[in-house]
């Protein structure tokens, strides 16, 4: 019995540091710069949007146009509501009325050629916004009048080019995933593990992206994008990330269906040491039901090669590496997401989707199926403000199991992600007492909470996220 016990103890003395290796940082390391990037862009399109919404008070319905078809506040009210949502043809209809009553009202005409810019008729839409600007109007009516003339200008550009840059950080309770339960499984045996610990990150992203006309009437381009992460920890550097992607591809519209097809790269590094590089290709299409909701699916099949990472960091322990067994993940990976937009009202979106995942690797214990859920609302608070909700959940099941953690169960994870964002341009807070281009600046704080079960206790973690972010876009 005490040889039998000095073995266990032997074995569990080898197998508890490479156990706890893999929980000195987050499951799948990989996938976080991806998602937080694409949470940074839905936040930079809806900054666009809010930026470009007047508050347009309580929903009108077209019952209330048949009852008072001569009132023009209310017609235009309509008009607004409906370019929101997408409904341009009936947009058209009650603007037709209103000018029919008056044809030298500032704000229809405006809405007239805003009509004309959403059917991509630039020479009229032009024509119609410099024959209104001499009438009289406020000032702030006038301004918006000279944005969408920058706007007709910008978008007949061949080339077009947009740059966006954010710079903040983030809070995390448990930032290197230790375990909920405080225990830590190796060989089958459950032991103590430390508790989790909490880290500050400095985090920079950008983007350009390039987009070209081809020149044909249904306005298919070509287009490019280049994006970087860069994400320092304060007290973890096993944490730090540095990643950068770029995607080349194009633009087929129909009036039925759009077509967008890409190749993908990216390089991800992990605590200053070559991590993951990945090379893919990418399909979306995406179909418009009606003015109030479309349809879209995309696939994305990528090649992932990882390499070890052997840096050990500040705090990760005696000696323990970041990530020595990361070459047995590679493989490739395909990822197939399906959804519908609904355009509730003219300040609130919904986006539903559902996916699958596909995992490949070297070691069937890195390989893994499952399946994903997620809902994004958009809510335009008025004044260039914006909230974005989103819940998501994550299955994956690995296809053997890890003898090194425990020899007879399989690995099943079940993630839930809430989060939460609010937007704001800084002259909503300030006012124009700031210096000019100051006021341009978004302000995005997030909270995320982030609850991950698993049929193994290693991988059984909660952690609370807190991020604040100052962004800038361009257009050239």
């Amino acid at each position: 019995m005490g040889v039998a016990r000095a073995g266990v103890v032997a074995a569990l003395a080898l197998t508890l540091p490479c156990a706890a290796a893999a929980q000195g940082i987050q499951p799948n390391p990989e996938r976080e710069p991806a998602r937080t990037i694409e949470t940074q862009r839905e936040s930079e399109a809806a900054a666009q949007a809010a930026a470009q919404a007047d508050d347009l008070g309580p929903p009108v319905s077209y019952d209330q146009l048949l009852a008072a078809p001569d009132d023009v506040a209310l017609n235009l009210r309509y008009v607004e509501q409906q370019l929101r949502a997408g409904n341009v043809r009936g947009a058209l209809a009650a603007l037709e009325r209103v000018l029919a009553l008056q044809p030298d009202n500032a704000r229809a005409r405006l809405l007239y050629a805003l009509v004309l810019l959403r059917l991509d008729n630039l020479v009229e839409a032009e024509r119609e916004l410099l024959a209104v600007r001499p009438l009289p109007m406020p000032d702030s009516l006038r301004a918006e009048i000279d944005r969408y003339l920058a706007q007709i200008e910008q978008r007949r550009k061949v080339t077009r080019f947009t740059a966006s840059l954010s710079l903040g950080g983030h809070y995390d309770t448990n930032r290197d995933a230790a375990p909920a339960s405080g225990r830590i499984r190796a060989v089958g045996i459950n032991s103590d593990t430390s508790k989790a610990e909490d880290d500050f990150g400095i985090l920079g992203i950008g983007t350009i992206e390039v987009h070209h006309d081809l020149g044909l009437q249904a306005k298919h381009d070509l287009f490019g994008r280049v994006s970087f992460l860069w994400d320092e920890q304060i007290q973890l550097p096993q944490q730090d990330l540095q990643a950068l992607f770029l995607e080349a591809g194009g633009t087929w519209r129909d009036p039925d269906v759009t077509l967008i097809p890409s190749l993908t790269y990216s390089r991800l590094r992990l605590n200053r040491d070559d991590y993951l590089q990945a090379i893919g290709a990418k399909l979306r299409v995406e179909h418009r039901v009606d003015a109030a909701a479309q349809v879209f699916a995309e696939a994305h099949l990528q090649q992932q090669d990882f390499d070890s990472v052997n840096n050990t960091g500040r705090k990760s322990g005696a000696g323990i590496e970041t990530a020595p067994t990361a070459y047995l993940m590679t493989g490739p990976r395909f990822d197939l997401d399906a959804g519908l937009v609904f355009n509730l009202a003219p300040e609130h979106q919904l986006t539903v989707s559902a996916g699958f995942i596909a995992k490949g690797a070297r070691e069937a214990l890195h390989a893994y199926d499952g399946g994903k859920l997620q809902a994004t609302h958009l809510w335009l608070l008025g004044q260039g403000q914006f909230m974005i909700g989103s819940l998501s959940f994550e299955r994956l099941i690995y296809d053997d199991v890890d003898p090194i953690v425990d020899p007879e169960i399989k690995r099943r994870d079940n993630t839930w992600r809430a989060r939460i964002t609010y937007g704001t341009p800084l002259a909503a807070i300030f006012g124009d007492g700031l210096p000019e281009g100051l006021g341009e600046l978004v302000w995005t704080a997030t909270a995320e909470l982030t609850v991950a079960d698993s049929t193994l206790p290693n991988y059984t973690y909660r952690n609370f996220r807190l991020q604040s972010l100052l962004s800038k876009r361009w257009e050239f």
